[in-house]
C-alpha cells in the first residue's frame, strides 16, 4: 500500500489504514530520511514520526541513501520517507535503482510518504518545480520526473497556498470596505 501524507500518520483514519497494511509478522519500519538534506536523523519531524511507526508496533531504523547501500533497505517491507526536498530523493533513489521495489512494496507492503516523500512518487513534480525551482536545481537541475509509483498528482504545497488566500481576503475585504467608506 502507498500512504501520500503532507505530515505522517496525523489522523485517526490514516493510522487505521496504515494498521490495516501491515504485512503479518513484520516488527521493523525503515525511515527515510535523505530527503532532508542537511538534517537527516536530527530533522524536526523525526521523534514524531519515530513515534507514530511505534504506535503501530514497529521498531523504527533510520536509512539513508547517502550513507547506506540501497540492498539494506530492500530488506524492509515498511518503509516511511520523510520531507525535504523530493528532487533529491528522486536522484538518489534512481541511482540505487529503487523502481521495482518500490512497486513491490507498494503492492505487497507499505510504504508512507511524508511531504517530499510522497510528492517523490509521482510520476511528474511539474508542479512542485513551478512553486519551488530552487529545489531542483539544488538537487543536481535534472528532470522534473519522480519515481512513477503512483499516477496521482499530488501537491500538498496547495493546501497551504489555499489558507495564505484565505487569511488574505480576511486581511482585504476589511480593508476594502474602510476604502470604499473612505
Amino acid at each position: 500500500m502507498l500512504l501520500m501524507t503532507s505530515n505522517g500518520l496525523t489522523s485517526r483514519r490514516l493510522r487505521k489504514a496504515a494498521k490495516r497494511a501491515l504485512p503479518a509478522g513484520v516488527r521493523r519500519a525503515a525511515l527515510v530520511t535523505t530527503a532532508s538534506v542537511g538534517f537527516k536523523e536530527r530533522d524536526y519531524h523525526v521523534p514524531r514520526l519515530c513515534s507514530e511507526l511505534e504506535r503501530l508496533g514497529l521498531a523504527v531504523d533510520f536509512f539513508d541513501f547517502d550513507h547506506q547501500p540501497a540492498g539494506q533497505l530492500f530488506a524492509y517491507q515498511v518503509v516511511e520517507c520523510i520531507g525535504g526536498n523530493p528532487f533529491y530523493l528522486v536522484r538518489r533513489m534512481r541511482e540505487a535503482h529503487c523502481e521495482l521495489y518500490l512497486q513491490e512494496l507498494k503492492s505487497s507492503g507499505l510504504f508512507i510518504g511524508v511531504s517530499a516523500g510522497s510528492l517523490a512518487m509521482q510520476e511528474s513534480m511539474e508542479l512542485v518545480d513551478r512553486f519551488s525551482p530552487e529545489l531542483r536545481m539544488q538537487a543536481g537541475g535534472e528532470d522534473s520526473t519522480g519515481m512513477g509509483v503512483t499516477g496521482v498528482r499530488y501537491c500538498h504545497t496547495i493546501t497551504d497556498i489555499c489558507r495564505g488566500l484565505n487569511a488574505l481576503r480576511s486581511v482585504w475585504r476589511p480593508m476594502r470596505k474602510n476604502l470604499a467608506a473612505g
